[in-house]
């Protein structure tokens, strides 16, 4: 048969006689010839791999105790599986429990995926895909992790970090405690940090630990512990000597607030370093020689003017290069830009942006208006540039 007529499955001599278009294209290439189609062939025709199904993703909560320890789990997973009799046309099943045995492993980290193979939905035709558990490592209350080392904070007493102590003083993720002995001879201060080598978290497939640390915090005693003024005394006796007076000229007696908040200190928000190229003041030509011509920058005009060529060794010439960058162009040193205030009502505009402007008062505002303004910038939190001008009275 030639031509179309191959096609045709109704056959000249009345035979029904199907094609197979593998076969025709096997002849036409060349692929049934003895050894002549790829490596997959298997009798002149290309063998067709299934193609395989989509992963399927799931969370997994995980404590620290059990990435310490290591966790053995079983679990249940519904998914879709091909039917033996409808060959995949509406059949569905529940898998059975598995026992997980890959999650057995300790120091596993957050994020960390664990894949088991072909345990995804099942399709017809299809291989199926990986079922794949992804762990998220739950807070702990007393511990923090940061990879293979653990951080925890160590409460003392004012009289263990004078006096050293022998006690446990944490129980670790599997239960054992951990003993300290501080000698009598060394001070534990605040914020002090100790390392434990090897008390960390396991670093997975090998025998090797992390360290751990801890953060001293020293608890002191409540207000008027005690009343009994020979006790004080006895206590001072003990205790180093005060630190001496610093000498001034002028003494003020202040006052101060107590348990005050660093965050109602009027910081900038963070930004890049301000960078300045050039601080000096630019000269004009000649300056310096003529009493006539003023140090203020003018451009030399002249046609063969030197410093307006930018001979070598010349005077330098403002330009392009000595810009400062956009973003702190018109920014003070504490990170602020001025904003120019007249009254109180221009403060106002400054409370959702005390992190980015700071109040600069007008120079013709009377010294009442300064004074409402500057105690309603404090009540706002805004930064004050020039909050004494004008303000301060002689005694």
């Amino acid at each position: 048969m030639h031509g179309m007529t191959a096609f045709d499955t109704r056959s000249s001599n009345g035979m029904n006689v199907e094609v197979d278009l593998d076969d025709i294209l096997a002849e036409m290439f060349g692929m049934g010839m003895g050894g002549g189609g790829p490596p997959e062939s298997a009798g002149g025709r290309r063998v067709k791999r299934p193609q395989k199904g989509r992963d399927e993703e799931k969370e997994y909560e995980v404590t620290l105790e059990e990435l310490y320890k290591g966790k053995t789990t079983k679990f249940a997973s519904t998914k879709t599986v091909v039917c033996g009799h409808c060959k995949g046309r509406g059949g569905k099943e529940n898998a059975k429990p598995k026992e997980c045995a890959i999650c057995q492993g300790r120091g596993s980290r957050d994020g960390e995926r664990i894949v088991l193979e072909g345990e995804a939905d099942q399709a017809p035709d299809q291989q199926p895909g990986d079922l794949v558990f992804v762990l998220k490592e739950v807070p702990h209350d007393i511990f923090t992790r940061a990879g293979s080392d653990l951080q925890a904070v160590l409460d003392v007493t004012l009289v263990e970090s004078l006096c050293g102590f022998t006690r446990v003083v944490l129980k670790h993720l599997d239960g054992r405690g951990l003993q300290l002995h501080q000698p009598s001879d060394r001070i534990l201060r605040p914020n002090q940090i100790l390392k434990v080598p090897g008390e960390g978290m396991p670093v997975k497939k090998s025998d090797v630990k992390g360290d751990l640390y801890l953060i001293v915090n020293v608890e002191f005693p409540p207000d008027s512990w005690t009343r009994d003024q020979n006790s004080r005394l006895e206590i001072q006796k003990l205790l180093p000597i005060s630190a001496k007076s610093i000498g001034a000229d002028m003494v003020d007696d202040v006052e101060f607030e107590i348990d005050a908040d660093l965050e109602n200190m009027v910081v900038a928000a963070r930004h890049i370093p301000i960078v300045k190229k050039r601080t000096k003041k630019f000269n004009r030509h000649q300056s310096d020689r003529f009493k006539c011509v003023k140090r203020n920058w003018r451009k030399p005009k002249g046609i063969d003017n030197r410093v307006r060529r930018r001979f070598k060794g010349q005077a330098a010439m403002p330009s392009i290069g000595y810009g400062s960058d956009k973003r702190t162009r018109h920014m003070m040193p504490s990170g602020h830009k001025a904003f120019l205030v007249h009254n109180v009502r221009d403060v106002d505009l400054l409370l959702m942006h005390n992190k980015i402007f700071a109040a600069e008062i007008a120079h013709a505002v009377s010294s009442r208006k300064r004074i409402a303004i500057i105690a309603k910038a404090k009540q706002l939190g805004v930064k004050v540039t020039n909050a004494a001008a004008r303000v301060t009275t002689e005694v």
